[in-house]
């Protein structure tokens, strides 16, 4: 998927089988989209569909990119005291509380590249959860697992029920002077420490100012955020479909409903914010009635304008307030005369 990173709409999709690799699949959907691009954008990119070649490749065709890097051993010279560097601000200027601060430091790749180095306090604190929540797994685990077979009576993912092979399997565990779970947990984890924890890497073609390349960077994750309102708010998924034109026309529609959506939030701040499903739900709420005579309609009537679909029909200029009764929740439709004619 492609966005625009300033109007963040998704603007491009491609669907290729489930089993390519990030690095094959950039070049396929790099050259759909490179003759909409501005000359000399920034293509930000995750680090899966990096590589030299792709690089190269976005050079070549006269845009700089951005993206993570793989950590190699010649970076570690670059892992100082964090005050040698500098701090990131936030929007407003200011520096952030501890504890979700980052910082940065630049010096050269190859190839005339700037290499970023970040740290970052709150991955810093994720990756130790994670190492302790690990330990915490594996410890568990190895309890029972001695358990079972000090029992006899060891699980079955440990035994074998082929009549003609024999296992024999031995275990050494290295709990016997760790009889306390605390302790054992924080010597596993103390273990795992490799000095790289918190830090990351960006690489970039352009010379860029650090904090921007970092803020930049991370504006990626409004793709996540794509990929989920197709996934569960457009509900793409399953498609229901057997041949491969049905399957692209599906795939088509769920994307141009994506769009409208993300242009939505565009010309709307009240919803800029919204999840897909939150702003379909809203939008049901608003419905059409018609006034029939002699099996034709006469009449119109417009109802369910809340706040939310006010505040969309003034972005596209197409409502009066003073055509607009004043919004009662959840107030009922009419009866009698009026028959459903559009309904959600």
């Amino acid at each position: 998927m492609v966005m625009s990173s300033r109007h963040s709409l998704n603007i491009g999709l491609t669907v290729v089988p489930g089993n390519m690799n990030d690095k094959t699949h950039f070049p396929k959907l790099f050259s759909k989209v490179k003759k909409f691009l501005n000359p000399g954008c920034l293509i930000v990119f995750d680090n899966g569909g990096y590589s030299d070649k792709n690089g190269k490749l976005v050079k070549k065709a006269g845009f700089d990119y951005l993206t993570r890097a793989q950590w190699t051993p010649s970076d570690d010279k670059y892992v100082t005291a964090v005050a040698e560097w500098t701090v990131v601000r936030d929007k407003d200027g200011d520096i952030p509380e501890e504890g979700k601060r980052d910082y940065v430091r630049v010096y050269g790749g190859n190839s005339g590249t700037v290499k970023i180095m970040v740290f970052s306090e709150e991955k810093y604190e994720a990756d130790m959860r994670s190492y302790r929540s690990k330990a915490e797994r594996d410890y568990d685990e190895a309890m029972e697992l001695a358990s079972s077979i000090k029992n006899h009576r060891p699980r079955k993912k440990y035994r074998n029920a082929n009549w003609f092979v024999n296992v024999s399997q031995s275990y050494i565990f290295n709990l016997e002077t760790m009889n306390d779970r605390e302790t054992a947990v924080q010597a596993a984890v103390e273990s795992r420490i490799s000095g790289h924890e918190g830090y990351f890497i960006l690489t970039c073609s352009r010379d860029i100012d650090p904090c921007k390349a970092l803020r930049i960077y991370r504006n990626r994750n409004h793709i996540e955020d794509g990929y989920r309102d197709l996934k569960t708010g457009i509900d793409i998924r399953p498609l229901r479909c057997r041949s491969p034109n049905g399957i692209k026309g599906r795939v088509l529609i769920s994307f141009l409903a994506l769009f409208v959506i993300s242009f939505i939030r565009f010309i709307t701040p009240e919803v800029s914010t919204f999840r897909a499903e939150t702003m379909i739900g809203e939008l049901n709420r608003f419905s059409v009635t018609g006034k029939v005579e002699n099996g034709k309609v006469k009449t119109r009537e417009y109802s369910g304008f809340t706040p939310v679909i006010r505040a969309i029909m003034r972005s596209f200029s197409t409502i009066s307030e003073r055509y607009v009764p004043p919004y009662v929740p959840h107030a009922p439709l009419l009866e009698g005369v009026l028959t459903p004619l559009i309904d959600n």
